[in-house]
């Protein structure tokens, strides 16, 4: 069985450091209910686009993301902070609806 070595949070992400025997291994949690839920407080009252900016469209829990990544064996952080994986972002908001925003129509002058 491992033995927790260590813990440390990256944002809202929990990360623990576990040993077994001569393995030691990296576990990331985060609570995407949470994420979940502000979707939808966020889509009930509307979600504004911002001129210049544009407007929102998923919200990406990093440990769903990493997750996904490692089935389809792409680089997370590539995903993540590049646009080499664009089509893959589309695949991915698809499969987690409840992560997209629904934006209405609406504009907040900057």
């Amino acid at each position: 069985m491992a033995r927790l070595i260590g813990q440390h949070l990256e944002g809202d992400v929990r990360v623990s450091w576990l040993q077994d025997d001569d393995t030691i291994g990296i576990k990331r949690e985060q609570d995407i209910e949470a994420v979940v839920d502000n979707v939808s407080a966020a889509n009930a009252n509307g979600v504004q686009t911002i001129d210049g900016v544009g407007r929102p469209v998923i919200e990406m829990p990093l440990v769903l993301a990493m997750d996904w990544c490692e089935k389809r064996g792409i680089p997370w952080e590539k995903f993540l902070y590049s646009n080499e994986y664009d089509a893959e972002w589309k695949r991915f908001a698809a499969e987690h609806s409840r992560l997209a925003y629904q934006t209405k129509p609406k504009h907040v002058a900057l």
